[in-house]
């Protein structure tokens, strides 16, 4: 069972974060011991981080709240994963010293028992989920109305539906987009906000072939113990070819690219970070039902986090926390989902539907971390042949200790 005083541990993240920018600590204790309780003779450290706890106490003869030389732990340091279980102990009533000694030898263990996948989102909880929802929903899916071509229907369709030559509809083959969104969410019983944008560009060719641009951020707050608060931002090169046409229908392939870095700050630690690359293909079929239209797809990426060698110090214990984030397990994750749109009022407005759910496949990665669906609903209004407006509500679902809604505001422009 948790010990009901539990307290985080702000080490926590700057081990498995990594520290940039700031002073290196001195040691193992100094990088996680701060705002500790003291009664009488006895101070304790004690505060939950990311769902999981690390509880010590200890011998404080002189009431300072420090641990000082010849002090030592009562009992011993335990240390419980997000699911309350205990899974690491220290032996029993060591000093100051004796307990770097022994962090430094389980640096591992201790690591894996707190961030098992490695760097987690401890403010945005869903800011990775954000950009692979934004970016593979983008890749996969043509939306119902919306200002691109319908499948299988050839250039000049929607111009001519909408008393607009051929040729003039040709020329619109590029397209901005923005969309912002608030969230609320709940992590581990902990509330936050976080107010992302996703700025976007694409390009289509004469051939069929789209190039297209996605950078999201995302700022995120927490009501938890170490008030963090963090910066998301992201990468997205892609490409997508159709390689067969019906009458009514359109498969493509696609690949991309992307990188994202992460930033935190909290009361107890200065800058922290880590930075996130890799790659992926996707694959798509989008059908005019006549009433409505529907795509499927799944999207395959491989991404691998980083800390560079250069925030070591003198820290020994963070030396070895970036030595573990770095031999971490690429994550694969498979996404597979479908939208369902409606077109409305003779075409000037649509309902879409979307589901996309995502798989993540590593040993690192723990139960109850390993699957998220997410849920959208929006509404479009398309106020000319080249302006469109989407307002709607996302949701995650399935991720452990996480919950969030969102509403969206977005436009595209095609050109």
């Amino acid at each position: 069972m948790k010990n009901s005083m539990k307290m985080a541990i702000p080490m926590a993240a700057a081990l498995a974060l990594g520290v940039a920018g700031q002073a290196q600590a001195a040691d193992f204790w100094d990088t996680f011991a701060a705002n500790a309780t003291t009664v009488g003779t006895t101070s304790t450290v004690n505060t939950t981080l990311n769902s999981a706890d690390v509880i010590v106490s200890w011998n404080d003869a002189n009431s300072n709240g420090l641990f000082d030389a010849g002090e030592t732990v009562i009992g011993a340091l335990d240390i419980f994963n997000r699911r309350g279980t205990l899974t690491l102990q220290s032996p029993a009533g060591l000093n100051r010293a004796q307990l770097e000694t022994w962090a430094e030898a389980n640096a591992n263990a201790i690591l894996s028992a707190l961030f098992p996948a490695g760097i987690s989102e401890i403010t945005g909880a869903t800011d990775d989920a954000m950009m692979a929802s934004a970016t593979a929903s983008r890749n996969l899916f043509r939306k119902a109305g919306g200002l691109r071509k319908s499948a299988g229907k050839g250039k000049g369709t929607t111009a001519q539906n909408k008393g607009e030559s051929p040729e003039q509809e040709d020329e619109k083959n590029q397209e901005v987009r923005a969309e912002v969104e608030y969230l609320d969410l709940k992590v581990a019983g902990n509330s936050g906000k976080a107010y992302s944008m996703i700025m976007g560009y694409s390009h289509e060719s004469d051939s069929g072939l789209e190039l297209s641009l996605s950078v999201p951020y995302r700022y995120s707050t927490m009501k938890d113990d170490v008030e963090a608060k963090s910066h998301f931002v992201g990468l997205d090169l892609s490409v997508k070819y159709p390689l067969k046409k019906w009458d009514k229908s359109e498969w493509s392939l696609g690949g991309d690219l992307f990188g994202s870095a992460y930033y935190l700050k909290t009361t107890t630690i200065e800058n922290a970070g880590n930075l996130k690359y890799g790659g992926g293909a996707f694959t798509s079929v989008n059908t005019d039902l006549g009433f409505g239209t529907l795509g499927v797809g799944v999207d395959y990426k491989i991404a691998k986090s980083y800390l560079p060698s250069s925030m070591t110090g003198d820290n020994i214990f963070l030396d070895k926390a970036i030595e573990y984030v770095n031999n971490l397990d690429p994550v694969h994750t498979i996404s597979y989902g479908f939208n369902f749109g409606v077109p409305l009022a003779n075409d000037t407005a649509a309902v879409n539907l979307e589901v996309i759910r995502a798989s993540f496949i590593s040993g690192d990665v723990p139960d109850g971390q390993k699957n998220r669906t997410t849920v959208g609903l929006s509404g479009a209004y398309f106020p000319s042949d080249t302006f469109e407006i989407n307002l709607g509500v996302r949701s995650d679902f399935e991720l452990e200790d996480v919950d969030s809604i969102g509403v969206m505001l977005g436009v595209v422009h095609k050109f």
